[in-house]
């Protein structure tokens, strides 16, 4: 008798919920951290300004969250290939930045 294929593996579990801690959660502490910005008007393109108090924090939440992109992308055999394929592309071209 052969097993349950596994579909998604525990770092593709790991990533996928990390994530949006990253990405949400440091967008929070960003905003926070810079008095006077307002998510109403501004992007939060503008927290990792070159001239932003909070470029660098922001730049490694970005780096972060394209990380955890590309490990659900890889540990995620059970995805169709092409959804695998545009969120591995996600995760490089966030990474990228």
């Amino acid at each position: 008798m052969q097993g349950i294929p596994i579909l998604v593996r525990r770092p593709a579990l790991v990533s996928s919920a990390l994530a949006p801690v990253f990405f949400i959660g440091g967008t929070i502490v960003a905003e926070l951290l810079s008095p006077g910005f307002d998510p109403v008007l501004q992007t939060i393109s503008e927290l990792a300004a070159v001239d932003a108090p909070t470029q660098l924090f922001m730049t490694f939440m970005f780096v972060l969250t394209g990380v955890c992109h590309l490990v659900t992308a890889i540990y995620a055999p059970g995805l169709w290939l092409p959804g695998r394929t545009a969120l591995g592309l996600a995760g490089v071209a966030r990474t990228a930045m």
